[in-house]
C-alpha cells in the first residue's frame, strides 16, 4: 500500500499572530530548533509516510501515474501542531494510515488531520489546485468521514491562545530541570537539584520591592522524594529568544525593548565594596569560572573530537582560552568599579518574557540566592548576557540556525542562516554608552559566556564547535579595535 502525507500550508495566520512573531506561514514557525515544516517532515519519515510537496501541476501529474487502488493520503493542516514527542506523533499517524476507511480528526470544528483512502484520496489529489481548492474539497466530502478522537495533544495554531501556549511550552531546560503546565493558569518547575531550585525560589523574596515587578513570582515550594518544585503564573507570551530568531522586531519596537531592559539595569540596588573585593568578584566571574568550565569540559568523552576539529580548522580550544585570558589581563589594568549590583545572573533572551504591544516584561529562572549577599554580582554580567544574544547571535546558534563549512584555505567558517538586522547592534551599543558601559569590554565579557557554556552543550558537539568559532570571531573584532 502507498501511504502519503500532504502537509497543507494553505491556512494563513491571523494579523495578531503575524505581528507576534513576524511570520507569514505557520510552516515557518520555529519550535525546538526546527520549523514546523521540518518537524512534520521528520515525523512523516518516522511514520514511514511519503511526504507530498505538491507545489505544482507537474508534481500531481507525476504522482497520479503511480497511484494504485490501495493509496492512502493523510492530510495535515499547517495550523496543526503536535504537543508530544516526534515518536508519539509518528506512531499516531502510522496508526491512522492503516485505516481502511476515511477518517477525520478535528477540534472545535477545525479539520486538523484527515485520512483519505482509495478513490477518495485520488479525488483529493486531483482537487489540489491551490489552498482554496483543497479546503473546498474537504468541506464538500466532510460527511463521508468517520470522526475519531486524537491519541495525542493537537494544537490549533489559528487560535492565538493555543499558538502562544504551544510556543511558551518550549522551555529550554537541560539535564535536571523540567517545566510543566499544571492548568491553564499555572506552570510548575521541578528539579532534582534541591539546593538550586530552593535558591531560585528564595531569590524572589530577597529582592527589593522595586525589582520584584520585573520577575514572575514563584510560590508553593515543595520537596517531595527525588524532586523539589515550585509554581509560577502561566503567561501566554513567547520569550525573547523565540521572537528574536523569527525576526519579530522592527527598529522602533526593539528600541522600546532596550529602553525597558536598561531601565531595569539602572534600578538594580548597588552595594559598595572595597576595590579588592570588587576585583575578586570580577576575576572569579570572568576568569576562574571560565577556567573551571573548560576543565570540566576536558573530561567529557566528546572533548577530543571537538578539539581535533578546532585544531584543524580554527585553533586549539586552549589557544582560544589563552587568547581570551590575554585580552582579559590587558583589561585588568583598568580600575574595577568598587561596587556590586543585584543581578538576575542569567539575563539571556530565553529568560525574558516580553510582550511588544503592551511592553510587559517579566524575567524567569534567575541564578538564585540563599542569602541577601548572594544577590550581588559583577555589574556588567547581566549586560554581557544581553550582548550574548544581541551581538553574539547566541540564540540563532542555539536554535541550530547555522552551518559550518570549509573555506578555500581549509579553515572552518561559521555561517548563520539568518541574523539580526544591523540596526540592532547599533541601538544596543548606543544604550551601552548612554548607561556608562564600554562596548569593547562588554564584548570581551561576552566571549567568557560562550566559553563558559561549552560543557553544558557537549551532547551537541557541532553546536559546541559553533560556540568556539563565534568566540574566536568576537576576539578578532575586539583586537581589530585596538
Amino acid at each position: 500500500m502507498n501511504r502519503f502525507l500532504f502537509y497543507d500550508n494553505g491556512s494563513v495566520p491571523s494579523d495578531e499572530i503575524r505581528q507576534l512573531l513576524g511570520v507569514q506561514r505557520f510552516a515557518d514557525v520555529r519550535y525546538r530548533r526546527r520549523t514546523l515544516a521540518q518537524r512534520i517532515a521528520d515525523i512523516s519519515q518516522k511514520a514511514e509516510l511519503k511526504l507530498l510537496p505538491l507545489e505544482g501541476q507537474r508534481d500531481r501529474l507525476a504522482l497520479e501515474k503511480n497511484l494504485d487502488a490501495s493509496i492512502t493520503v493523510l492530510w495535515v493542516s499547517s495550523a496543526t501542531a503536535f504537543g508530544c514527542s516526534d515518536e508519539d506523533a509518528a506512531l499516531f499517524l502510522k496508526k491512522l494510515s492503516m485505516s481502511r476507511t476515511s477518517l477525520l480528526v478535528d477540534s472545535n470544528g477545525h479539520r486538523q488531520i484527515a485520512v483519505l483512502v482509495g478513490d477518495l484520496a485520488r479525488q483529493y489529489l486531483r482537487s489540489v489546485d491551490g489552498p482554496e481548492g483543497s479546503q473546498d474539497f474537504l468541506q464538500e466530502i466532510g460527511q463521508e468521514f468517520n470522526r475519531v478522537p486524537s491519541d495525542v495533544t493537537l494544537f490549533d495554531l489559528r487560535d492565538q491562545r493555543q499558538f502562544t501556549d504551544y510556543l511558551t511550552s518550549n522551555f529550554d531546560v537541560r539535564f535536571f530541570n523540567a517545566v510543566d503546565p499544571v492548568n491553564d493558569f499555572v506552570v510548575e518547575k521541578k528539579s532534582s537539584d534541591h539546593d538550586k531550585l530552593r535558591n531560585e525560589f528564595t531569590y524572589y523574596g530577597l529582592l527589593p520591592d522595586e525589582m520584584k515587578a520585573f520577575f514572575v513570582q514563584p510560590y508553593d515550594f515543595q520537596t517531595t522524594g527525588t524532586n523539589s518544585r515550585y509554581k509560577m503564573e502561566r503567561l501566554y507570551i513567547p520569550d525573547m529568544a523565540i521572537q528574536w530568531i523569527h525576526g519579530a522586531f522592527d527598529e522602533m519596537g526593539f528600541e522600546r525593548f532596550l529602553t525597558k531592559v536598561f531601565y531595569f539595569l539602572s534600578i538594580r540596588r548597588q552595594q559598595k565594596v572595597t576595590a579588592e573585593q570588587a576585583r575578586e568578584v570580577h576575576l572569579d566571574t570572568y576568569r576562574s569560572k571560565v577556567q573551571r568550565r573548560l576543565q570540566q569540559m576536558r573530561s567529557d568523552p566528546n572533548y577530543p573530537a571537538i578539539d581535533a576539529y578546532a585544531r584543524a580548522g580554527l585553533r586549539p580550544i586552549d589557544g582560544i582560552l589563552s587568547r581570551y585570558l590575554s585580552l582579559l589581563d590587558q583589561q585588568a589594568a583598568a580600575p574595577v568599579s568598587a561596587q556590586l549590583c543585584i543581578g538576575h545572573g542569567d539575563l539571556c533572551f530565553s529568560n525574558i518574557i516580553y510582550e511588544k504591544s503592551t511592553g510587559l516584561m517579566r524575567f524567569i529562572d534567575p541564578k538564585g540566592a540563599a542569602t541577601e549577599k548572594e544577590l550581588y554580582l559583577a555589574p556588567s554580567y547581566d549586560v554581557a548576557k544581553l550582548a550574548h544574544s544581541i551581538l553574539g547571535s547566541y540564540d540563532f546558534i542555539n536554535y541550530g540556525l547555522f552551518r559550518i563549512e570549509i573555506n578555500a584555505d581549509l579553515k572552518l567558517e561559521l555561517i548563520l542562516d539568518t541574523a539580526p538586522h544591523p540596526w540592532a547592534a547599533a541601538l544596543f551599543n548606543r544604550k551601552l554608552v548612554e548607561y556608562g558601559y564600554q562596548p569593547r569590554i562588554i564584548r570581551l565579557f561576552e566571549v567568557s559566556l560562550f566559553l563558559s557554556m561549552l560543557p553544558m552543550h557537549t551532547d551537541q558537539p557541532k553546536k559546541v564547535l559553533a560556540f568556539l568559532m563565534r568566540a574566536d570571531q568576537i576576539l578578532d573584532e575586539i583586537e581589530s579595535q585596538k
